[in-house]
């Protein structure tokens, strides 16, 4: 069993007794810091900044959760629910090629509650651990925190899941957030159908820094395009299927926060080649995987669960 530490999101009230059913189930054991108001397993407000002292939560072999606060200038990639789910396939291979580790969950009644198995089991030892719709996973030596979404906003609370989002990005303190996201290809317009099927977003606190190194590797900035097509008006930002990468990239560069964007264009299928790809972009700017003497790209990994993205294979005794 891995420590595990749990990230409250906004300040709405939650069911403790959902909670500690949960976790104890995940046999965690709760302690209350008697210099806080809350336990372990709950946290009103911005959890980052008082993390170490206020959410720790002890398993298995008793040792203190790891917490991103403690890595250096940490970094934050994070996908978005967007078409085809390439961002979050994307993140799954970062997470096996990295090893990274689960550090947390972001606790928020903003996404469709969902729970499971392991999906990333490499043995089948710990398949039956349960992992939920939104996470935190760590690689310290590569000095980035992954978070995962596996599961899509509820209907009239995307603006409040940015806000969450935000105000937890802000309490981190991350040197720079990559939000992986993807969009139609069907609505590129003329200038994108130019090019590599790839774009990128930059806020103003990254401009100095990061221009000059997305421009050497040839990236593309996403062009704007009108909001209808033929009826002229003002060109704005537009990430159709995007999901929510366009209001947190607008609503971070407005709060100062070091946001990028970098998507796709892509349609629904089989898009595991489309994460590869994807993966193969974010390499190319942060380093995050190693690369083997000789050889330009890693070598992802992919999880087990990846066999059952498309169902079991057909039976032949259908035939």
């Amino acid at each position: 069993m891995c420590d595990i530490c749990i990230f409250h999101l906004g300040t709405h009230n939650v069911n403790k007794n959902v909670s500690t059913q949960f976790l104890s189930h995940m046999g965690a054991r709760f302690f209350t810091n008697r210099n806080c108001a809350v336990s372990v397993y709950y946290l009103k407000q911005k959890p980052f900044k008082r993390c170490a002292k206020m959410c720790t939560v002890l398993c298995g072999n008793q040792t203190t959760v790891y917490v991103v606060r403690e890595m250096e200038a940490p970094q934050l990639v994070k996908p978005t629910v967007s078409v085809g789910n390439v961002p979050q396939l994307t993140q799954d291979v970062l997470v096996v090629t990295l090893r990274a580790r689960r550090a947390g969950f972001l606790r928020s009644s903003c996404y469709v509650p969902l729970v499971g198995n392991n999906p990333y089991s490499e043995d089948g030892a710990d398949a039956d651990r349960l992992h939920v719709s939104t996470e935190v996973y760590v690689a310290p030596d590569k000095r980035v925190a992954l978070v995962q979404i596996r599961s899509p906003i509820i209907k009239g609370r995307k603006k409040r899941a940015r806000r969450e989002m935000l105000d937890w990005v802000e309490a981190g303190g991350f040197s720079r957030v990559v939000i992986l996201s993807s969009s139609f290809a069907h609505m590129r317009t003329d200038k994108q159908l130019v090019g590599p099927p790839y774009r990128f977003l930059l806020s103003p606190s990254l401009e100095a820094t990061e221009r000059p190194v997305v421009e050497a590797l040839g990236w593309t900035q996403l062009e704007p395009s009108e909001v209808i097509p033929g009826l002229g008006g003002p060109p704005e930002l537009a990430i159709p299927g995007g999901g929510l990468s366009k209001g947190l990239f607008l609503d971070g560069s407005a709060r100062g926060l070091p946001v990028a964007v970098l998507l796709a264009f892509c349609s629904e299928g089989d898009n595991i080649p489309d994460a590869l790809a994807l993966a193969d972009r974010l390499q190319q700017w942060l380093r995050l995987a190693d690369v083997a003497e000789g050889e330009s790209t890693p070598r992802w990994k992919t999880p087990s669960s990846w066999k059952m993205l498309f169902g079991g294979e057909i039976p032949p005794s259908l035939f």
